[in-house]
């Protein structure tokens, strides 16, 4: 090795152990910007830091989207400076000032340099699954990662579409593809569809849910407020039809009733195997196949909780939680219980959602709406969706044991009453 490789190798290292201790540096203060915690000398530090990752480790839109809001946020002792000087300030100058001290970063800043600070930390800028049923190729000889990044599915016909993403149908003479793409806004949504591909993973192979053949995430080279990459999730195209496409038809008695048994069996497996919480069941998310031997399997892992987790994230349809979690809307932390997702399967099946064309339901799934106003999502379980499926004196003896239920917990409150009422009058 001559001389000059070996001054460049140390001067490499140097950069390096300087740029790693800079991003380390960010990663203890930008929190502070963030809660409004931080100084006028380290604001200091931060910009000095931002200098020396400009064009190394941070793009310069990163940069300057960075230094605005380091400019946007006024320091502690700043901030007590200017409350001190307020009641000598002029009105006009007094209203420029408290607008001054009231700024804060919005939701959108946040969550950019949360993705920034991810960035550096050295998050791959491209993460690609291909399960072991994909060869990896599609039938016109393309792999999947270059028909992601040349975004030749641009060139198919677009079946579904949303806020923040599309869902393109791809048609060869062999196979077809379902291919959902989606815009991650920040790292919440690169959390959330990670998330999500991971709980695919876990269902592979299985009859009860959608089967992921290939995934990736490309992050953004140069992050922006409100888009720092996008997502690909490729399945199997099955012809078919949602269940509420299907629930909007007449059917034969029978067949209904296999349907409905067979997502029992889905959510009772999904439970028993993988340990995971679907979170949003629903019509919508239930893939009733045209092949009647194919049997019916859950769609959408957006949003799978661990079912070990001690409390559950209040997330999904609110129409399909019980009361007590409707109420609480997030506000208060509720129990982890996969009554949630038996709750939810109830209303599936029993459920016309308020619209202009309600219709009465048919007899086997009026059944349902029995269970609708169940408060306790423990008392709900696979056996309850069961029997109540194929008998209807189930739910008539369920109901019974709830009044009796209620009529004892009234006796036993006038019975305290009593001897309240006795003990005041000694």
């Amino acid at each position: 090795m001559s001389n000059n490789q070996r001054n460049n190798q140390r001067n490499n290292q140097r950069n390096n152990q300087r740029n790693n201790q800079s991003v380390k540096i960010l990663f203890t203060l930008l929190p502070k910007l963030i809660n409004r915690s931080i100084t006028s000398a380290e604001k200091g530090v931060v910009a000095a830091q931002l200098d020396v990752l400009r064009n190394v480790k941070i793009t310069q839109n990163e940069y300057d989207t960075l230094f605005n809001m380091l400019d946007q946020i006024t320091s502690t002792n700043s901030r007590k400076k200017i409350e001190n000087q307020l009641p000598m300030m002029p009105n006009e100058q007094k209203k420029k000032r408290k607008f001054q001290l009231e700024q804060k970063l919005d939701t959108d800043q946040i969550y950019y340099i949360r993705a920034v600070l991810l960035k550096l930390q050295g998050e791959p800028l491209v993460t690609t699954f291909i399960s072991p049923e994909f060869s990896g190729t599609f039938p016109n000889g393309k792999s999947f990662e270059d028909f992601i990044k040349e975004k030749l599915y641009n060139q198919y016909p677009i079946i579904g579409q949303g806020g923040f993403g599309k869902v393109f149908r791809l048609d060869f003479p062999e196979q077809s593809f379902v291919l959902k793409g989606m815009r991650l806004q920040n790292d919440y949504y690169l959390t959330s569809v990670k998330n999500e591909i991971e709980a695919l993973q876990k269902v592979i192979g299985k009859w009860y849910a959608v089967q992921l053949l290939a995934s990736s995430i490309i992050i953004d080279e140069n992050l922006e407020l409100g888009r720092i990459g996008s997502s690909y999730i490729l399945y199997p195209f099955i012809p078919g039809e949602t269940l509420a496409e299907y629930q909007t038809k007449d059917h034969p008695e029978e067949e209904e009733l296999a349907i409905y048994s067979d997502l029992i069996d889905a959510v009772h497996e999904l439970h028993s195997k993988t340990g995971l919480l679907h979170s949003d069941i629903k019509p919508q998310n239930i893939w009733i196949p045209t092949n009647r031997d194919i049997r019916p399997f859950l769609l959408d892992f957006g949003l799978v909780q661990s079912l070990e987790c001690q409390h559950a994230e209040t997330c999904g349809t609110p129409f399909f939680w019980s009361e007590k979690r409707y109420l609480s809307q997030g506000q208060t932390a509720q129990r982890m219980t996969p009554g949630i997702n038996w709750l939810a399967l109830a209303r599936t099946f029993g459920s016309e959602l308020p619209n202009k064309n309600a219709r009465l339901l048919p007899p086997l799934r009026e059944r349902f709406k029995q269970l609708y106003h169940v408060t306790n999502e423990n008392m709900i379980n696979k056996n309850t969706l069961s029997r109540t499926l194929h008998s209807q004196n189930h739910i008539q003896r369920m109901n019974r044991s709830a009044n009796r239920t209620n009529r004892n917990r009234n006796q036993n409150n006038r019975n305290q009453n009593n001897r309240n009422t006795k003990k005041m009058k000694r």
